[in-house]
């Protein structure tokens, strides 16, 4: 297996397979729309619904960072929007992820909602039903640990409509593979996911158990020719201001599931399902914690054979 990735225009580094020229044409285009009057228009009247929601329950240490929240919610829907053109398929990464700098641009944080984990590097491009696509890629050492490829059917990336898991995925012996999405059945290919009629998004969460382990290189090629030309700033806006307003009830509900837990207690580990939403082939464990400054939540488990635990608070 190669341990480098080798710059060629679309990778830009040798040490980052998430530092690609896709990715930060992606953050230009994204620092521009979100001035936009329209987004920025779609922002204050998002913040009209968790302010009527949340109203009762939130804190006032909560409401002093909603703004700032707000914007960063913002800049999301407009990255989502921008990615979100099947035609022009493209691999955004950090989609969950702190404001950094890098090759000389200051990038905003593009948090959102998502019960986002340190340890994991989301990645996420456009689908639709009707289309062919390929994934390729290729892994480098020290790999991940844990990996995912999943069909999302919703803005929110919850609604799963199939997936891989990195396990069953095939590699050549430089750690290279191709993962097909089409609306054929599989009829035993390997690498394969029929895109079902709701499909939108590829989504990949790539874990780490360790941080020098390097996420997969990755590029998204679409065979068949677009259907429509490029969208231009103006669409893209209007895109996302849809994107902005719409993703708030979804982002409620798993709020509010979590708040109407009983304090200081978790629930039992349990899988993802297409019903409820959330990780595919994961086990995960809900809890809701009030503690002071003198008190702990102690939480004993074990690995239960997994090759990547974690927990995040």
């Amino acid at each position: 297996m190669t341990t480098a990735i080798r710059p060629d225009g679309h990778f830009l580094s040798a040490t980052n397979a998430t530092a690609t020229a896709e990715q930060l044409a992606m953050e230009d285009q994204a620092l521009r729309v979100v001035r936009m009057p329209l987004a920025q228009a779609a922002i204050q009247n998002a913040a009209t619904r968790p302010k009527t929601l949340g109203a009762a329950g939130a804190t006032a240490e909560a409401w002093r960072e909603f703004d700032e929240h707000l914007h960063e919610w913002g800049y999301e829907m407009v990255l989502k929007a921008i990615c979100a053109d099947s035609n022009y398929p493209k691999v955004l990464h950090h989609l969950y992820g702190p404001a950094h700098e890098w090759f000389g641009h200051k990038v905003p944080a593009c948090i959102g909602f998502g019960g986002d984990n340190v340890d994991v590097i989301y990645s996420v491009f456009a689908l639709d039903p009707y289309s062919h696509f390929e994934l390729q890629g290729q892994c480098t050492e020290p790999a991940i640990t844990d990996g995912l490829v999943e069909v999302c059917g919703n803005l929110s990336l919850a609604m799963s409509l199939g997936h891989l898991d990195w396990r069953d995925v095939e590699f050549d012996a430089d750690g290279r593979f191709v993962i097909r999405f089409g609306p054929e059945p599989a009829a035993g290919q390997k690498n394969y996911i029929q895109l079902k009629r709701d499909a939108r998004f590829g989504f990949m969460r790539n874990a780490r158990a360790d941080w020098d382990e390097m996420p997969p290189a990755y590029r998204i090629r679409r065979p068949d020719p677009p259907t429509a030309p490029p969208m231009n700033d103006e669409e893209i806006a209007a895109r996302a201001a849809l994107y902005i307003v719409d993703d708030i009830p979804a982002t409620h509900y798993w709020v509010a599931m979590i708040n109407a837990m009983p304090v200081n207690t978790l629930v039992s580990p349990a899988g993802g399902s297409v019903i409820v939403g959330g990780l595919q082939q994961r086990q995960m464990a809900f809890g809701r914690l009030r503690i002071e400054d003198d008190e702990a939540f102690v939480v004993n488990v074990g690995a239960g054979g997994a090759g990547y635990p974690g927990l995040v608070a």
